[in-house]
């Protein structure tokens, strides 16, 4: 193995879980709720309890990563709540890791989706490869700063579906993967400390 990809499903860590009439908050923004809010029953309890189990799997997974040097990457969207667990912190403290952000936008979709990788022991993956949208606002409205079209809004339903826009905006543009691929595939490990 020469590298290895985490990309943890966020639906029960999405910031885009509100009290605005769609899917309520399952998680809160500090230590103390961070891993489920109070009160959680029935199917959100055992999707967070999933999820957690899946995090402590995952970082488990990078221990092992760490001690063969090999390195790994872990995407979620920028404004995700696993950014700021205690596990996803203290990984992203480490001297070898790093965070770049890409904006889907930049890559031929309509919406912006601000996504971040943390990126351990591969040098060449830096801030510096990132590509974020510089917008321009139009009253309440982003204009992209790529294609001049204004940013779909990723909140609600996909017209005449019951499929949350979310939901749609979830798999990479083919387009960012062809992007990353090169350094991903290739990385430049940084010595060990």
């Amino acid at each position: 193995m020469r590298v290895a990809w985490w990309a943890v499903p966020c639906n029960t860590w999405s910031s885009a879980r509100k009290h605005d009439g769609g899917p309520p908050p399952l998680r809160g923004h500090n230590p103390k709720d961070i891993d489920g809010l109070p009160g959680l029953a029935g199917r959100d309890l055992d999707r967070v309890l999933c999820a957690n189990r899946l995090l402590i799997r995952m970082h488990a997974l990078m221990k092992h990563a760490e001690n063969y040097n090999l390195p790994f990457y872990f995407e979620n969207p920028l404004r995700s709540k696993l950014w700021i667990h205690p596990l996803i912190k203290k990984w992203a403290s480490h001297p070898r890791t790093t965070t770049v952000v890409f904006d889907y936008c930049q890559f031929g979709e309509e919406w912006m989706k601000p996504t971040q990788i943390m990126v351990f022991n591969n040098k060449d993956f830096n801030p510096s490869t990132g590509r974020r949208c510089k917008p321009e606002w139009l009253d309440k409205t982003s204009i992209c700063s790529k294609t001049c079209s204004s940013h779909e809004v990723l909140s609600g339903l996909v017209p005449g579906t019951n499929k949350f826009k979310t939901a749609v905006a979830c798999p990479y543009p083919h387009p960012l993967c062809k992007y990353w691929a090169p350094t991903v595939c290739n990385p430049q490990r940084q010595v060990k400390a």
